[in-house]
């Protein structure tokens, strides 16, 4: 079974597939698909899209670093994170 090579365009760059793009820019195939099925394939590369958020009065530079701070996996921090959130919207 031959292989089929899918050309993709990403800031108008052409490559000849995603396996190749993804090379390009140090990613996994999975990140380009994911990208493409979302469209948002301009994006690759560009950086890994953290926020920051504050928490307890004090900025963190990720929701992630906040979830360490806190001694949580990020999971359970945005489960806190929503059930506070969710407790101040009830109280309004």
């Amino acid at each position: 079974m031959a292989l089929i090579l899918i050309p993709i365009v990403i800031r108008g760059v052409h490559y000849e597939s995603q396996a190749a793009a993804a090379r390009a820019f140090n990613v996994s195939h999975v990140t380009i698909t994911r990208a493409v099925n979302r469209g948002t394939q301009d994006r690759i590369g560009l950086g890994t899209g953290k926020r920051p958020i504050v928490w307890d009065g004090v900025e963190y530079s990720s929701i992630i670093d906040a979830a360490r701070a806190a001694g949580l996996t990020r999971h359970k921090f945005r489960i806190l994170r929503d059930s506070i959130d969710k407790q101040k919207k009830d109280t309004k």
